[in-house]
């Protein structure tokens, strides 16, 4: 359950971070840089838990798991997916930060 849930969280976050509103107003750009910066802190949590699925995750395949290959691909793919999200936080944080300049 908690490979599906961080999968599901992890396209929700996908969807969030291609919002290219910044805001028209002061307001709405602080409520936004607001926003991404609970995001961040929901990220670190995020990768804490994704660290120990992998934690977990090594164990089964070191244990030869019967289903030790797909545990694998899929440690793989969250741990891809997760690290693609870097790149656009870090955008979407600089846009803000420039947005609140303006």
């Amino acid at each position: 359950r908690g490979v599906t849930d961080l999968e599901n969280w992890l396209a929700e976050i996908e969807v969030e971070l291609s919002n290219e509103d910044y805001g028209t107003d002061l307001a709405t750009v602080k409520s936004l840089s607001k926003s991404h910066s609970v995001l961040e802190n929901v990220m670190a949590t995020q990768r804490n838990k994704l660290n120990a699925l992998g934690v977990q995750a090594a164990s089964y395949i070191e244990e030869s798991h019967f289903d030790a290959d797909k545990i694998k691909e899929r440690q793989t793919v969250l741990e891809d997916k997760f690290q693609a999200l870097e790149e656009p936080m870090r955008l979407r944080k600089e846009k803000l930060s420039d947005a609140l300049l303006l």
